[in-house]
């Protein structure tokens, strides 16, 4: 039969209290209310409505805890760097903090513990949670959350992000970075046929990390790479074309010989 018994050794006695200093006798219901804001286990009052737990830390999405970082289910208060915040709250199982708990000392074991979450949680729930981790990505990418990505990210997560953009792209958009040229835009529209979609340069350079992406000369020389060797059709158009571009060959290389092949490339023009 389960009884109560008292666990000396497990069991932790938090006196609240208005300060010595204060005129107060006893703290408001408001005060109160804050202070029962430091853990996360008080439903009804500080337990959020949308976790996902994983064996490395639980991953919070309840946006009213957006930017709050826990130690074992004990907030920190000053957690985060100036102006940058974390879009998501994260609960950490361990970790080093300052001398007066208000935050973790280091912060690349910061970062990193934020991306074992997350990837955590991609692997966990990639149906679910894959989509809204590319959406960080690509619209908040000064966030704490990904401000480390591309460093601490694993080789194998970067390919499921580029997977989950290709799937978006399919056969008619083409991704750039935010820094390119127009000229290199133009490219993609009038030479690959595409929509140019433009990626922030923290993610662009995160999926160059791992050669998952190219740039409009690099899918062009892609595609002539993988283009099919065909006979020179038989029109009056290509033989005078093909005999034309052989005989500047044949003055440029001062009478040496040279193989050519013609190329399918589709219904696609590539210079």
């Amino acid at each position: 039969m389960f009884r109560l018994c008292s666990r000396v050794d497990r069991e932790v006695t938090l006196e609240i209290r208005a300060p010595k200093e204060s005129r107060k006798k006893a703290l408001s219901l408001a005060e109160f209310r804050i202070c029962l804001k430091v853990t996360l286990d008080i439903r009804g009052f500080s337990h959020p409505s949308d976790v996902l737990q994983t064996e490395v830390g639980d991953l919070i999405l309840d946006p009213d805890f957006h930017g709050r970082v826990y130690l074992k289910g004990m907030r920190l208060p000053c957690s985060g760097s100036g102006l940058k915040q974390d879009q998501f709250a994260y609960n950490f199982l361990h970790g080093k903090v300052n001398r007066d708990r208000q935050i973790l000392v280091d912060r690349d074991e910061e970062a990193n513990m934020v991306r074992q979450i997350l990837e955590a949680a991609i692997r966990k729930h990639r149906i679910a949670f894959l989509p809204i981790y590319v959406g960080l990505l690509r619209n908040s990418p000064d966030a704490l959350d990904v401000e480390s990505a591309t460093h601490f990210l694993q080789s194998s997560t970067k390919l499921l992000i580029w997977q989950h953009l290709l799937g978006e792209a399919g056969d008619e958009k083409f991704f750039y970075n935010e820094a390119s040229s127009a000229e290199s835009i133009t490219s993609i529209r009038e030479v690959l046929e595409r929509h140019p979609v433009k990626l922030p340069e923290s993610l662009w350079t995160l999926l160059r990390s791992c050669s998952a992406i190219r740039t409009p000369e690099e899918e062009q020389i892609e595609c002539f790479k993988t283009a099919e060797v065909c006979p020179v059709p038989k029109t009056s158009y290509t033989q005078t074309t093909h005999r034309a571009f052989i005989a500047c060959i044949a003055i440029l290389l001062e009478g040496r010989k040279i193989e050519v092949q013609v190329l399918t490339v589709a219904d696609q023009w590539l210079d």
